[in-house]
């Protein structure tokens, strides 16, 4: 049987004065498609969009992964004083990406950023601060324990 390719998308930083732009994952989003048996395939935030049209032809599904926040601005909300926005390249490469995965209705789970991503890319919303959006609710992190981690079968 031969092993599913999974795309996963990668987060992006802009050159700065004391650095140079580059790519970077989170290596268990990779490893844990491996132990899933899976082939990752990892993406950087292309600019053609006929480049990713071919390796999307490719795939057997995709791995949005986390990140920053979505600039609710482009989807007519107010800034939110905590919001911590995505880098812009990366933020227009995923919304490309993610209209692109819908049209060809290929596999695709969300984690974090990634999920809000798909959301607000197929019609939905977003509360842009839970806690006063939505008094009650659960804490987003463990403040006991920040690394905390779970299984998904």
């Amino acid at each position: 049987m031969l092993k599913p390719i999974i795309g996963v998308n990668m987060d992006f930083r802009a050159a700065r004065q004391d650095a140079p732009a580059f790519c970077f994952l989170s290596a268990a989003y990779f490893e844990s498609l491996e132990r899933a048996g899976a082939i990752p395939v990892v993406l950087p935030p292309l600019e053609s969009e006929a480049d990713l049209g071919a390796v999307l032809n490719r795939l057997d599904g995709f791995l949005l992964v986390g990140g920053q926040d979505l600039d609710p601005r482009r989807d007519g909300f107010m800034l939110h004083f905590t919001t911590r926005l995505m880098d812009p390249r990366r933020e227009t490469f995923d919304r490309a990406l993610m209209r692109m995965l819908a049209n060809r209705r290929l596999p695709t789970f969300g984690i974090g950023a990634g999920m809000q991503l798909l959301n607000v890319c197929q019609g939905g919303n977003l509360s842009l601060h839970i806690p006063e959006d939505i008094p009650g609710a659960l804490p987003h992190w463990d403040a006991h324990d920040k690394g905390h981690r779970h299984g998904l079968e």
